[in-house]
């Protein structure tokens, strides 16, 4: 089977500009992807050796990750450009589908200004065009508020011309010149060209090649097919490969494979600026007082205020009113819809095998309130393992009623046929002290979650095994899966509000990879 499919025209060109003398002798050969996990609809730049990139978040925040690499095979996380609500007021809140929100964007850099430019899908006014400055990528904080403009199209792209003037080009594809002071964007519309003969024709890019002396690169969007087509749950990832772009001609790309040889690579560099992990690290993160939440966990919408903090208990997740699924698509009863904030935090799953574990230290109060790991790709497609307060289980035959007790409950839903949900009960020597929930890829097909407690890993029980294809396309093609921790009250309490207690303290969060297919039989 072919390993790859690009599926989009979304790609960025980007010229290395190092000297003969700086990089690798000979051609080089690496493996795709290069920012494997959930990477959709990349846009690269280069300034003064130094390569960007950003990718498509929808509605997963802080969104619009900017990635920096000297090599352009370590990525690292320096920051993202839409990181505060006050940025866009009440935009994610008012947003039901599941993969609206920020489509797209492009990157770009100018006299010393760094340029996002973006549009957000799935306001009642329809697009909402977006420009983010900053002279300082390393920063979250640099990143301004947004210059907003009319937007009817997507996929926007940035360009100056010699005399200074700004355009921005958009799918179909149409061009028109911009104001970055005040979004004003000129009309009517030029149309450019109408494609090959597809009905969307997306993606535009206008370059000025020739700027930059050096080998050209393309990265692009691509899916893992996977096995039968049918099992990807990393979604769309980014990859790089080598393109011949002469005087006067079409580019010609290399068509993408997982193992790759092409133009000697910039040498080996993890030398860039700012706090984040690089994207193929591991996640070791104790939660410590005094520590910030790590920059590659992410939120499923903007957050409630103080729905996450670091406490002198760990990660503390106030519990949501919403479970992971909520009503997902619900105009009635937002509060149990998840359009408020879900009270989940995650990491991109970047590995096809991989290993994540946390421990919980919870103690609900009332039946359904509930804290645990998920593999999430939407509010429909996601598997879970939970530590919840149920009315009264038995692991025997005998049908007496029993009081409420803790137990670990195992369900998913999503694509295909999801496996019976599974209810038993937490040993009573287990609630001394946190649980150690885990969830393990150790093939390319299945999910299995497992708990012990943190005071004796070995006595480690698994719960539940699921498909990978229960998040895999389905109602999250655009996205991909993550991994992480939630805490709910499952509906109880009133208004946005949840029953007292039931807050879930997260410590010795880890995640590591184990092994990456770049083919259907060769794991790296």
């Amino acid at each position: 089977m072919r390993l790859f499919s690009l599926v989009s025209a979304h790609l960025a060109f980007l010229a290395s500009v190092a000297s003969s003398a700086a990089v690798q002798a000979g051609n080089s050969t690496y493996y795709n992807p290069v920012l494997p996990g959930w990477h959709s609809d990349p846009s690269c730049t280069q300034v003064d050796g130094t390569f960007f990139c950003v990718t498509s978040t929808f509605i997963s925040f802080p969104g619009l990750p900017l990635y920096a690499s000297k090599d352009l095979i370590n990525w690292k996380l320096v920051s993202h450009a839409w990181n505060r609500e006050s940025q866009l007021p009440g935009i994610s809140w008012n947003t039901t589908g599941q993969q609206q929100g920020m489509y797209a964007a492009t990157i770009r850099h100018r006299d010393g200004q760094f340029y996002v430019i973006c549009e957000y899908i799935g306001t009642s006014k329809g697009l909402i065009g977006v420009v983010f400055k900053s002279d300082d990528p390393f920063s979250d904080e640099a990143w301004s508020d947004p210059v907003t403009f009319s937007a009817d199209k997507i996929d926007p792209d940035l360009f100056w011309d010699d005399d200074g003037k700004a355009y921005v080009a958009t799918q179909s594809v149409i061009l028109q010149e911009i104001d970055l002071e005040t979004g004003e964007v000129s009309q009517p519309p030029i149309s450019l060209w109408n494609g090959t003969g597809g009905v969307w024709p997306e993606g535009p890019h206008l370059y000025k090649k020739d700027d930059a002396n050096g080998n050209w690169w393309g990265m692009a969007l691509a899916t893992r097919s996977g096995p039968q087509f049918e099992i990807y749950p990393m979604g769309r990832e980014a990859v790089l490969f080598p393109v011949t772009w002469e005087e006067g001609e079409w580019p010609v790309l290399q068509p993408v494979r997982g193992k790759m040889s092409g133009w000697p690579l910039p040498p080996t560099s993890r030398d860039i600026p700012g706090d984040g992990p690089f994207n193929s690290d591991p996640d070791v993160y104790d939660f410590e007082e005094g520590t910030t939440i790590p920059r590659n966990l992410v939120y499923w919408r903007v957050p409630r205020d103080g729905a996450f903090s670091v406490t002198p208990k760990g990660l503390q997740i106030v519990p949501s009113r919403n479970n992971l699924t909520g009503i997902p698509f619900s105009l009635t009863t937002p509060e149990l819809s998840g359009q408020q904030g879900l009270s989940f935090i995650g990491r991109r799953q970047t590995d096809t095998l991989f290993s994540f574990s946390v421990d919980v230290d919870f103690a609900p109060r009332q039946v359904g309130q509930e804290a645990g790991v998920t593999i999430f790709l939407t509010q429909v497609n996601h598997i879970d393992l939970g530590v919840v307060l149920v009315p009264g289980i038995s692991n025997s035959t005998c049908s007496e009623a029993q009081t409420a007790q803790v137990a670990l409950r195992f369900r998913a839903e999503g694509t295909g046929i999801p496996p019976e949900p599974r209810t038993i009960a937490v040993p009573k020597d287990w609630l001394d002290g946190p649980i150690r929930l885990h969830v393990d890829a150790a093939n390319a097909t299945h999910y299995s979650l497992a708990a012990a407690p943190a005071a004796d890993p070995d006595a480690r029980i698994l719960v539940g095994t699921a498909s990978a294809e229960l998040v895999s396309g389905g109602n999250g093609s655009f996205v991909g899966s993550l991994v992480g921790a939630y805490a709910t009250c499952n509906g109880a309490g009133v208004g946005v509000e949840c029953p007292q207690g039931g807050e879930a303290y997260f410590t010795r969060w880890r995640y590591a990879g184990a092994g990456q297919y770049v083919s259907a039989t060769e794991v790296v």
